[in-house]
């Protein structure tokens, strides 16, 4: 009888085992791993779903789908790609993006902007920008070449259209300048040259072969069309200002007289020249050679010289004398020959006959004659100085300066620096060589 009230026991506690594996979630699953057994679980989930626990005995399913091609979304049933988002997403890092070949690494659905492999960007058309406008194509515009650009390109300057700062320009139409143009200068006005050199301004030499050259006209200002007995402006030369004692430069006017035939330019000379003040003439005789004239050979030269002497004692005596001397002179076609003749012209005054001027001549180095200045002050000057221009009338002669207070040369006869009348003297001289 002990035998089968022990198997009674043991039956009873299998049984209580099986009903309590049947209510316990722990029991099933030691239960599922018994073979042949199918667990029941219960819940909402629906096939291909991510599930997720809805309970902690049941499962439902979460906003991620999988089909059956391993297209995974997440808010939509049907992905269109491996990665399928169906609504707003939020990336709270970086976001690196890693394109296969030549696929685009960021592409926006329904536009033309996408960003290819290589990081080229590509816009929708009419694309808008921060701010105003659209960019769609960069075009030349007045004074630039190169465009239109709509992809790559480059943008230059058109030097026909635009003058450049440091670089030759040639203008081939008429300029205005309209306020003063300052070149290295702040202090002068109007149209200033850079004066750290000698500049030329000037129409240029005719680029047409075979052409003459053309006319330069510098005017001054009109008077405002229609003003009523409006004057016109000023036309002012003026030399370069010097400083203290130093004075200013010449004003030269040139011209050349025609040469032989032929295409070699002709020599241009000082036609006429305003001297600044000379050196000092020097003490109560003084004297002062003021230029020379060099002919060609075979060729002729005339000039006068306009004068005007200044000198005083710093105290009462003030002198100042004014006139004019004249030159013409003739050189053998060998240059063995040179024949001068020298006046003293009638237009001379001496207001308070202190002064008592002359003109001598002079020789240069080879066959030049000249003319110098020369007087007998009253009195003896601390301030005794010339002012001269000279009216060159001669086709090519060159005219040598020599505003220097010297003695005279030994060469020269005393009686060459006498007057012949108190008015015109007239001296001749010959000269062989």
């Amino acid at each position: 009888m002990k035998p089968r009230i022990a198997s009674l026991i043991v039956m009873f506690i299998a049984s209580g085992v099986l009903a309590l594996g049947q209510d316990s979630p722990s029991a099933s699953s030691a239960a599922a791993a018994a073979p042949g057994f199918t667990p029941v679980v219960a819940g909402s989930g629906t096939p291909n779903h991510i599930a997720k626990w809805l309970t902690k005995y049941t499962i439902g399913n979460t906003g991620i789908f999988e089909d059956a091609t391993g297209n995974v979304g997440i808010a939509t049933t049907t992905p269109a790609a491996k990665f399928d988002l169906s609504g707003a997403g939020f990336i709270r890092d970086t976001l690196t993006l890693f394109p296969s070949g030549s696929h685009h690494t960021l592409n926006i659905s329904g536009t033309a902007f996408s960003i290819g492999s290589t990081g080229l960007v590509t816009f929708a058309a009419g694309q808008m920008f921060p701010g105003t406008g659209s960019v769609s194509a960069v075009n030349s515009g007045l004074g630039l070449t190169g465009g239109p650009i709509t992809t790559t390109g480059t943008l230059s300057i058109n030097t026909s259209l635009v003058p450049l700062l440091s670089s030759a320009n040639n203008f081939t139409q008429d300029q205005t300048i309209s306020a003063d143009l300052f070149v290295n200068n702040v202090f002068a006005t109007g149209v200033t040259l850079d004066g750290s050199a000698a500049r030329t301004m000037g129409s240029g030499d005719n680029p047409n072969s075979g052409q003459a050259g053309n006319s330069l006209t510098v005017t001054g200002g009109s008077a405002a069309f229609g003003a009523t007995d409006g004057a016109g402006g000023d036309l002012v030369l003026a030399a370069g200002d010097g400083t203290g004692a130093g004075g200013s430069g010449a004003v030269r006017i040139q011209a050349a007289a025609a040469g032989s035939s032929g295409s070699a330019a002709d020599t241009l000379v000082d036609r006429h020249l305003i001297a600044p003040k000379s050196a000092p003439m020097g003490g109560q005789n003084g004297s002062a050679f003021i230029f020379s004239l060099n002919p060609a050979n075979g060729d002729a030269a005339g000039a006068t010289v306009h004068f005007t002497i200044r000198a005083n004692d710093g105290a009462s005596n003030l002198g100042t004398a004014t006139g004019s001397c004249f030159i013409a002179t003739v050189l053998s076609a060998d240059g063995s020959v040179a024949i001068g003749q020298f006046g003293f012209g009638a237009d001379y005054a001496d207001p308070f006959n202190l002064v008592n001027a002359s003109c001598f001549p002079f020789l240069g180095s080879g066959l030049e004659y000249g003319i110098g200045i020369s007087d007998n002050l009253a009195f003896v000057p601390t301030t005794h100085d010339i002012y001269f221009e000279i009216d060159n009338v001669s086709g090519s002669p060159l005219i040598m300066l020599a505003p220097l207070a010297k003695a005279r040369s030994a060469n020269v006869a005393p009686d060459l620096t006498q007057r012949v009348d108190a008015q015109h003297p007239r001296l001749d001289v010959r000269r062989n060589r």
